[in-house]
């Protein structure tokens, strides 16, 4: 049968066993990892191929963990202290003698997705495609509402602020939208991103058979730049660097211990983070770089920046604060005495304390008898499939459709089936090894700027740019992407430009007709 064992169900028993009306084992009082809570649910769901593995292990925490135990995770770090617990995973070192170096900010030279490492070291594979990750995240993101695919739209930030999309896309244009947002300086959150890209749904897969349900976003930073203000979650989340380097603060101080949605901290105006947190003590303070990872409980303070470099990061969610002893027995008391005639009758008059305690008494011996273990386990598991049916059949889906693509990335595909070298959809084959020319007179008559507009650049990097850019004016100038920087000096030196600004603007180059791909 089933067994609870995870530590967020029972972190307030003492406060509910009156109304429970069980004994709780020595076993079920210690902090136990949560795959002893939810090891016989089934088939896991890492078996992302053929949903026919019986493993009970995730090779996703494994890579995370090292050398530490699953057990000991949960017994001594498990919402109990932040903490990196892993640090560089798949990334080669210098002297490694390999053909396939993953050195921070390397493109790979095998950009696809790959089944076979997917399903031995998803993790480390995902890592070592995170610039693929990013482009195609970027280019697969949803800019519509798709109510019945389950997606999520991208979230556009500038200066800390939320955009409308609505403003986003009148400013950038429908055709290269978040890749203009981000020349212009934007950062990035894409929600459930899990659904968007398939190496980021194998990871949340293979973590389900540790975890009942996770879900994945994912975080683009310009460089020098901030995308949240300091704040706390009421999930746990495991924070996984892919690109790029990001400083973080995590602070000692918990202002709100295990909070619900309504008491994080620093996501309401009328609930900031108090001054005396941040003032405080950290109990990290590191800088992530790509391979790294780092966990944060519910309801620690934290914030990050990003360096002289563009910073992607995912961020696996925990959804904790719904697997609650407190939250699980609210939900059933509410249901349970809503259906109970005399529960529904008023209390009035409240003088009468005699009868309101017989009243009292009578709803605290069906809750006693209705609210049992197996009860609890029922919800929970309701709660969890709910989420599950939703979203594990897309995941599954999106990877089938990559392995069928034979793993090539979206903005690779059909390439070779095209004669197009100008307009946006030239525009969305543009990758870091494309070869740009100027565009002839006839090739800019030809563009549909219908839904594009002009190219907006941040004031930081927009004289560099321009000026490697009317580089290609001078005769037959033939470059690709990832020389761009030969073209002009300081696009070196600028800290700034980043590869991602150079993809960026020659994406917009492309789909406006400035610049046109040598085929």
């Amino acid at each position: 049968m089933f067994r609870i064992g995870v530590v967020v169900l029972f972190v307030s028993i003492f406060l509910v066993k009156s109304i429970i009306g069980f004994r709780m084992t020595r076993q079920l009082q210690r902090r136990q990892s949560v795959g002893h809570l939810f090891a016989s649910r089934g088939p896991p769901a890492s078996s992302f191929t053929d949903g026919a593995s019986t493993t009970k292990s995730s090779k996703v925490l494994q890579s995370i963990l090292g050398e530490m135990s699953t057990d000991e995770f949960f017994d001594k770090i498990w919402q109990k202290q932040p903490k990196i617990v892993s640090r560089g995973v798949g990334i080669k070192k210098e002297e490694d003698d390999d053909d396939n170096k993953n050195k921070v900010g390397d493109k790979p030279k095998d950009p696809s997705f790959d089944a076979k490492k997917m399903k031995t070291q998803p993790l480390e594979e995902t890592i070592r495609q995170a610039w693929n990750v990013l482009t195609e995240l970027m280019q697969r993101a949803p800019l519509l509402d798709r109510n019945e695919e389950n997606l999520e739209l991208p979230v556009v930030m500038m200066d800390g602020n939320v955009q409308r999309l609505e403003d986003v896309m009148e400013r950038y244009g429908t055709t290269q939208t978040l890749f203009s947002a981000y020349l212009d300086g934007c950062s990035i959150v894409q929600n459930h991103a899990d659904l968007i890209s398939p190496w980021i749904a194998a990871l949340c897969l293979d973590l389900q058979s540790i975890f009942p349900y996770v879900f994945a976003q994912t975080y683009l930073t310009p460089p020098l730049s901030q995308t949240l203000n300091p704040h706390a979650d009421d999930r746990d989340v495991i924070v996984i660097q892919l690109l790029g380097q990001k400083e973080w603060s995590v602070y000692q101080d918990v202002p709100i211990p295990y909070p619900y949605p309504h008491e994080q901290v620093g996501k309401r105006p009328d609930l900031p983070v108090p001054p005396q947190v941040l003032n405080g003590p950290t109990s990290i303070s590191k800088t992530l770089r790509p391979g790294d990872v780092l966990y944060i409980p519910r309801g620690h303070v934290h914030q990050a920046f990003s360096s002289d470099d563009l910073s992607l990061h995912i961020t696996i969610a925990i959804a904790t604060f719904d697997w609650t002893l407190g939250a699980t027995v609210h939900r059933l008391t509410q249901a349970i005495l809503m259906q109970d005639m005399e529960s529904r009758k008023s209390m009035l008059p409240l003088h009468n304390r005699e009868k309101a305690q017989k009243q009292l008494d009578r709803a605290m011996d069906i809750l006693k008898r209705e609210i049992t273990l197996e009860e609890l386990e029922r919800n929970v598991m309701f709660r969890t499939e709910r989420h599950l049916q939703m979203d594990d059949p897309l995941r599954r889906s999106l990877i089938q459709e990559s392995i069928a693509m034979g793993g090539i990335p979206i903005q690779q595909q059909s390439s070779s089936s095209t004669t197009e070298c100008v307009g946006p959809q030239a525009a969305s084959r543009v990758t870091w090894n494309t070869v740009l020319r100027a565009a002839t007179a006839e090739e800019k008559e030809s563009v549909d700027l219908s839904g594009q507009v002009g190219m907006c650049i941040r004031e930081d990097t927009k004289a560099d740019v321009l000026a490697a850019a009317s580089r290609f004016k001078d005769g037959n100038n033939s470059t690709p992407v990832s020389e761009l920087r030969s073209l002009n000096a300081d696009l070196n030196t600028n800290p700034f430009v980043c590869d991602l600004t150079l993809l960026a603007f020659a994406r917009q180059a492309v789909s406006l007709g400035a610049l046109a791909v040598v085929t």
